[in-house]
């Protein structure tokens, strides 16, 4: 007997009502029924008393004495007229509230609260059906979040596969919380649901939580948009409407959102990662008054918006895997840096694994994922030559959909075996058979690959076996969370669980940190708008009051009277308050007074209970807000010299500008400083009476680089914005500078670096290091280039410069870039210029600089980008400004910093492996290569030749953190250790370039791999690693992202005695390891002799 199901059309979509679904009957009478003198019926009586005639046509009348009428079709059987059905279309028709609210009343007391019960293999036999784990688990927290916490969004975390579709429809037959709304993202999706709802999908087979007899709800799908409130007639007499945000929500429908959701009682949001985008939040805000569940795998975005509400139930992934809800996944990886490569790579892998699936009886599909249209069919014209007996098909979005439906159909039967998908096939798309995944473009979002796996991973047929992902981890443009699940022979089934718990970790405690934030006034309506707390981020700055109790609720009594607070709120946990304010004045430009000028504004106050402080964040930065402070239990402003203390502890501090204010006997000044004019700043600060008004820098802390300001008047400031609680994190160190009295200001003063602009010659002194400005070095190796007429452009890791000592002279700095393979050896100097401050000249006029679609001049880049030189009293020139610091003394290499070496064996004269194709085994980078083999480094890289990070780059994975060892190899300028200075200022200007690498492991790691691609000059042969693989090298770097790096600087120079070390080689080593020690904070070690 087939389906008998009630089905209405609408303006905007779809009812329908499954009355009786289809089933097998019992025949136990059957006779012949003559309708007129040439048709005949056969009339069958069935076991339950029911009477069918079935006819081979449509007849114009139902005859008497029938309960229903069949049709015989070519499809088979199909209902022409049934007793219940008109019944039901009559009552729906006459009151279509009572009808929904009646089945809802039927559902009463029907479902029952049954767990699955599994056996020892993990397996449920049949007749132990019910709810997983999961769902039971959600379905009691939704009840209990419901008579608790009734209007409250609430949130519900179960991973892709568990059953959250199923746990929707218990949820809505089980409470019978009156019209349900579900919106979902997609019409994959809807379709999907709309199919489960409408025979209540898996409640009452297998999982036996329903009788036979319970009646289906009524269903609407809408599949356009509502135009008018005609439109909305779609929701009377529903038990469930499902609609997609992109039609049901779209902006045009937002005047009839409040009818929408009169019509409705309940909400329910499926995928609710979707809802933090503009469409979704309106639509959803119009439920305030309503129970609103949503239901997320990925209640985590990386685009700065938040899925809001409280979390109610959150079933780890480690859990389900656990529990037998996903088939393990095998991880294959390849390394291939070359694109093309890797995808004919990586196609060969999948389809290798396809092809044993398939030996081996399982039926399995495999779908190779890329982003990019024209990407993907390049992908398909690949898998056809590779694999032409599978039948590759391309799915995209710029096709129609019943091509779509057709390729998926193709799948289904197994004509085809391989799909090619840009981007993702998109939520509710569900075909467990695709159990193999080339990831041609990786996933670079943990929600994403969440969805993906949880897809391929879903438990199902005897024929379904464990997944397969295939991924190149030489790509290292993926997210800091990802980086473990794509490093060589990684166990996605423990790290997925991982990455997973963490991100829903940190997304808890964002919502935890807003939903302990409770309202202190109610929220004004101005014009329709409110503020959201989810979406303030506030630029990281803070006034500081000494504050030992803090009275949070008492803030409106230091606002003026003209301040209207729009919305406030308390955190208790954290002891803060934060609230907008909203305050109208008259235009300036007009004496009419109808015309106001609206300024809103945001505060947040932070109460530092163990250092007894009060931090204040505002956007009205016109006041020190001394009255609101005192409203809330502050006390003294921190201002004045104790303000500059947020200086202290940076490193190589330069000024930006200074603000200074004079002092005269009838009036005081402003003025500000910038550049070198610093000086002069500093000078008037000290000698004449006048005070610092505000400093702004950049500086080294902690081994990276800030930006910090900070005025006498109290205010301090840093150039971040985040949310409230990075924040705090800001705050709290600060403040413990703030009240630190042992930080000395005038002493921070004194360490300054203080600009001097050159007008006729450059300091006749030592140069340490000549490297490419920090603006160049903030962009990856792999985006620069170098090119010159006639030849290959050479990427920016095969290039350093060279000071030439020769070529120099007191108006110009000579240098030479050079190139590892030979290419480049072109000299570059800069000069003063009276008109233009400095220019850079090129005997080579033809050097060009690219990167990306910039191509231009390389004196015309330098011009705006000048080379940073560095001159062994730690002096910087940048174009012809001069860093000097303040108050600076001689330094001395540190005796305990030199470590003699022997070496036996070894010629000291020959400092590299390789040279001229031949490996030379007595050289000095031989023998400390060979050092750090034996200590246990898995890594062991030659790094040689001109752009290197360091001649050697060694790696060592320990239990809690990773060793980096950048060592700088230099041969003796002689036979025997002498008092050569020349022996180490190279070695010394290297250590000091390598620094850049600190805090920038990715982009070393990438550095690496270019490398790899680079033959250096002389050295065609040689393999880059001394120790380890590429794979090696790269299952350390996906570590790094979980473990610290612990950064070694060596200088090698066997050229240099312990004992008998020089003045100047103790002055050059002692100025590389100065720098290196107040920029990273990294103890320079120099191997030498005895």
């Amino acid at each position: 007997m087939p389906d008998l199901e009630f089905r209405e059309k609408h303006s905007i979509g779809l009812r329908f009502c499954l009355l009786t679904p289809a089933k097998r009957r019992e025949i136990v009478a059957a006779s012949k029924l003559r309708i007129s003198g040439k048709t005949e019926v056969d009339v069958f009586t069935l076991d339950d008393g029911e009477v069918i005639a079935v006819a081979d046509k449509r007849l114009s009348s139902i005859p008497g004495g029938i309960d229903g009428l069949l049709i015989t079709t070519s499809g088979g059987l199909r209902w022409q007229w049934h007793r219940r059905h008109q019944n039901f279309r009559n009552d729906f028709a006459a009151d279509p509230l009572a009808v929904a609210k009646g089945i809802e009343n039927a559902w009463r007391d029907r479902f029952k609260f049954r767990a699955e019960v599994a056996g020892e293999d993990g397996k449920v036999a049949p007749g132990d059906e019910g709810l997983r784990p999961p769902q039971i688990g959600a379905l009691h927290a939704v009840g209990a979040h419901w008579s608790v916490f009734a209007n409250e969004l609430a949130t519900v975390v179960m991973p892709t596969g568990t059953g959250k579709t199923e746990t929707m429809l218990s949820a809505a037959v089980n409470y019978r919380r009156g019209p349900t709304l579900v919106m979902v993202p997609s019409k994959a999706l809807r379709n999907q649901t709309a199919k489960k709802f409408r025979s209540l999908g898996l409640l009452r087979k297998p999982l036996g939580l329903l009788d036979d007899d319970t009646p289906n709800p009524i269903v609407a799908v809408v599949t356009k948009e509502p135009k008018s409130e005609a439109d909305l007639s779609i929701f009377l007499g529903t038990n469930v409407t499902i609609g997609v945000m992109a039609s049901l929500g779209a902006s045009s429908v937002e005047p009839l959102f409040p009818k929408i959701s009169n019509a409705v009682a309940t909400l329910f949001v499926d995928e609710a990662h979707h809802v933090p985008s503009d469409s979704w939040s309106a639509f959803r805000a119009a439920f305030k008054a309503h129970q609103i569940v949503q239901f997320t795998a990925t209640p985590f975005r990386l685009d700065g918006k938040l899925v809001d509400g409280r979390v109610i139930f959150s079933y780890p992934l480690a859990a389900a895997q656990r529990d037998g809800y996903f088939k393990p996944i095998r991880f294959h990886s390849i390394f291939q840096i070359e694109k093309d490569d890797a995808d004919e790579e990586m196609a060969i892998e999948g389809i290798a694994a396809l092809d044993a699936d398939l030996k081996a009886g399982l039926n399995h599909l495999m779908m190779a994922r890329c982003a990019g249209i024209p990407r993907g069919e390049k992908l398909l014209a690949l898998y056809k030559r590779l694999a032409p007996a599978h039948n590759p098909i391309l799915v995209h979005s710029d096709i129609s959909q019943g091509l779509i439906d057709a390729a998926l159909a193709d799948l289904r039967a197994g004509r085809s075996r391989i799909v090619i998908c840009v981007n993702m096939l998109g939520e509710g798309f569900d075909l467990p058979e695709l159990k193999i995944a080339v990831l041609h473009d990786l996933h670079k979002s943990l929600p994403v690959l969440l969805q993906f796996t949880g897809r391929f991973t879903r438990t199902s047929a005897s024929d379904i076996g464990d997944a397969t992902v295939v991924a190149n981890i030489a790509d290292p443009q993926v997210s800091a969370k990802l980086e473990r699940l794509y490093s060589e022979s990684a166990d996605w089934n423990k790290l997925l669980s991982e990455a997973s718990s963490q991100a829903a970790r940190e997304h808890a405690e964002l919502v935890e940190f807003l939903r302990n934030s409770k309202p202190l006034v109610d929220e004004e309506e101005v014009e329709g708008l409110r503020i959201s707390k989810n979406l303030l981020r506030p630029k990281f700055s803070t006034i500081v009051y000494r504050c030992s109790d803090f009275s949070p609720k008492t803030f409106q009594r230091g606002l003026s009277e003209d301040v209207q607070v729009h919305a406030a709120w308390e955190n208790e946990k954290e002891s803060l308050i934060y609230f907008v304010t909203r305050k109208e004045d008259r235009v300036r430009w007009s004496r009419g007074k109808k015309l106001r000028d609206r300024q809103w504004d945001l505060f947040v106050l932070f109460h530092d209970k163990d250092a007894a402080l009060l931090h204040i964040n505002s956007s009205d930065k016109d006041s020190m807000h001394g009255g609101l402070a005192e409203a809330v239990g502050g006390s003294r402003l921190i201002d004045k010299e104790d303000t500059f203390r947020s200086l202290g502890r940076i490193n190589r501090l330069v000024f930006n500008n200074i603000g200074v204010r004079k002092h005269g006997r009838r009036n005081m000044s402003f003025a500000m400083y910038t550049g070198a004019d610093v000086q002069q700043a500093l000078t008037i600060t000290e000698t004449s009476g006048a005070t610092k008004s505000n400093l702004d820098g950049r500086g080294w802390e902690n081994g990276a680089v800030v930006a910090p300001g900070c005025s006498a008047k109290g205010r301090v400031w840093s150039k971040a914005q985040g949310t409230i609680p990075k924040w705090l994190q800001w705050c709290r160190p600060l403040g413990r500078k703030l009240i630190d009295e042992t930080i000395d200001v005038p002493q921070i003063l004194r360490n300054v670096l203080i600009p001097t602009e050159l007008t006729d010659r450059f300091p006749d002194e030592h140069i340490l290091s000549v490297e490419w400005p920090h603006e160049t070095l903030k962009t990856t190796d792999e985006r620069f280039f170098v090119s010159k007429k006639d030849v290959a452009q050479v990427p920016l890791a095969a290039c350093e410069w060279h000071h030439e000592p020769a070529a120099s002279g007191p108006d110009r700095l000579a240098f030479r870039l050079v190139s590892a393979s030979g290419e480049l050896n072109e000299r570059v100097s800069l000069h003063l210029d009276a008109d233009k401050g400095y220019l850079f000249k090129s005997d080579e006029k033809t050097l060009r600089m690219k990167c990306g679609r910039e191509d231009r001049p390389l004196e015309e880049y330098l011009r705006d980008n000048p080379l940073l030189v560095r001159y062994v009293s730690l002096k910087e020139l940048d174009g012809n400004l001069l860093y000097v610091q303040h108050d600076v003394t001689e330094v001395r290499i540190e005796e305990d910093r030199l470590v003699p070496w022997k070496w036996t064996g070894v010629d000291i004269k020959i400092e590299s492996t390789w040279k001229k194709g031949v490996e030379r085994t007595n050289s000095v980078q031989t023998h400390v290569a060979k050092d750090y083999v034996d200590n246990g480094f898995h890594v062991v890289f030659n790094d040689d030749d001109a752009g290197e990070a360091a001649d050697l780059i060694c790696l060592k994975e320990e239990d809690d953190h990773i060793r980096l060892a950048l060592v700088h190899c230099k041969y003796s300028g002689a036979a025997d250790p002498g008092e050569r200075v020349k022996d180490v200022v190279e070695v010394a200007s290297q250590a000091v370039r390598s620094a850049v690498w600190r805090g920038n492991f990715d982009r070393l790691h990438r550095h690496m791999m270019a490398r790899l691609k680079i033959n250096g000059n002389g050295s065609e042969l040689r393999d880059r690693f001394v120790h380890g693989t590429v794979g090696r090298l790269n299952a350390i770097a996906k570590s790094a992202k979980m473990k610290p790096i612990v950064l070694e600087i060596s200088v090698v120079q066997p050229g240099v005695s312990r004992q008998r070390v020089t003045d100047d080689q103790a002055i050059v080593l002692g100025a590389a390891a100065a720098y290196i020690k107040q920029t990273v904070d990294v103890d320079l070690r120099v191997i030498c002799s005895d």
